[in-house]
């Protein structure tokens, strides 16, 4: 499992307290992915500094037998025009705690999600520092409206990622 902040010195990690929009990761809980790449969004990310929602999954789909990595990766515009990023630390740990999000599928294809929680506090393993010229996706990271993704969300809030709605919610065109 792989944990990203941009805490350096941490020993144990200990459950606390999400804010998500879906149950399982709206839980007090030790939140890790199986995909390090996703684990290294958190950790590039400076929340601390600049305060902002992230909107954000990874996944792994099978098509015609083959197995595809999916991400999503979003943050409010005007924080990512503050260029909200930091070096940070990918914490690598044990996995025998931590159950996953349950799967589904996504235009009629099967998914695994790497959502990964456990209830438990959990020692890592080792760390790795990286920096945001190491995230893939930094350029690619979608920068939403707040207060338009927030209309969204308490509208459907199963209707992750909230960015196919082009019209207001009002009706009236843009």
């Amino acid at each position: 499992m792989a944990h990203g902040t941009g805490q350096e010195d941490l020993t144990e990690l200990v459950p606390r307290q999400s804010n998500d929009v879906g149950w399982f990761g709206n839980r007090k809980a030790v939140y890790a992915s199986s995909d390090a790449l996703w684990a290294m969004f958190f950790a590039v990310m400076d929340r601390p500094r600049v305060e902002m929602r992230v909107v954000n999954a990874a996944i792994t789909v099978e098509r015609a037998g083959t197995l595809e990595a999916r991400y999503f990766f979003g943050a409010g515009a005007q924080a990512l025009a503050q260029r909200p990023f930091r070096s940070g630390w990918v914490y690598i740990l044990p996995g025998d705690t931590f159950g996953r999000e349950a799967g589904g599928t996504i235009a009629g294809y099967p998914y695994v999600s790497h959502h990964c929680a456990s209830l438990e506090a959990v020692r890592p393993a080792f760390k790795v520092r990286v920096w945001p010229e190491d995230f893939p996706f930094l350029d690619a990271i979608y920068a939403y409206d707040e207060e338009a993704l927030n209309r969204q969300i308490a509208l459907n809030p199963e209707g992750f990622p909230w960015v196919e709605v082009e019209e207001p919610f009002d009706g009236t065109p843009r």
